[in-house]
């Protein structure tokens, strides 16, 4: 009798990102006109963007006032 492999099963990016001990965040440039790089990320603009961080990144992200972060 021939043996299945188990198949891994797809999780959306929610649970990847909280086993790898990354957070999903909006964030948001509160200026108008200006692209904003940080943390390795961007461009930021008035545009809200969803993205998975680590927590080095959220701090960087948070001390920066021009940005609005919340969680995704």
């Amino acid at each position: 009798m021939a043996r299945v492999k188990p198949q891994p099963v797809s999780r959306g990016p929610e649970e990847a990102a909280a086993e790898s001990g990354r957070e999903m965040i909006r964030v948001t440039v509160r200026s108008t006109g200006f692209r904003r790089y940080r943390a390795g990320l961007g461009p930021l603009t008035r545009e809200p963007v969803t993205v998975t961080v680590t927590p080095e990144q959220l701090a960087l992200l948070r001390a920066d006032t021009l940005l609005i972060v919340e969680d995704a």
